[in-house]
């Protein structure tokens, strides 16, 4: 019995120092474009304002264009631009790929995709068992 508590302390503190250092982002399906313009469409808001979306777009310029799917993956225009597909382009988010904050073009209401991110703060063990 002892020998199996520790076991499972051992375990336990292997995926508790395992999962404290990665990140978890909970980003938003859609586009997100930086540079000064700061704004995220859900990809209806982008279709039915496809005109401004695209100028925003051009004026940010490829590297500060950003899609986040449903998996929650990444890629930027450049990086699509250069991988030649969709599917050879998208990554995992990881810190610095979005800003802390987003106009969001449907409602003009704040959007942020690094809450739920995993700030690896430290952390103590005091006792396992």
């Amino acid at each position: 019995m002892k020998h199996m508590k520790k076991i499972t302390g051992i375990f336990l503190t292997t995926l508790l120092i395992a999962t404290s250092s990665i990140g978890v982002f909970a980003a938003d399906l859609g586009i997100y474009i930086g540079s000064d313009i700061n704004k995220y469409y859900d990809l209806t808001t982008f279709l039915s304002k496809k005109s401004t979306a695209l100028q925003e777009m051009n004026a940010a310029g490829l590297d500060n264009v950003m899609y986040v799917d449903s998996k929650n993956k990444i890629t930027s225009l450049k990086e699509l631009v250069s991988k030649g597909s969709l599917g050879n382009a998208m990554r995992d988010i990881k810190t610095g790929d979005l800003k802390s904050t987003y106009k969001n073009a449907k409602d003009n209401s704040n959007v942020n995709p690094s809450e739920g991110q995993n700030t690896q703060d430290e952390f103590k063990v005091d006792d396992i068992l």
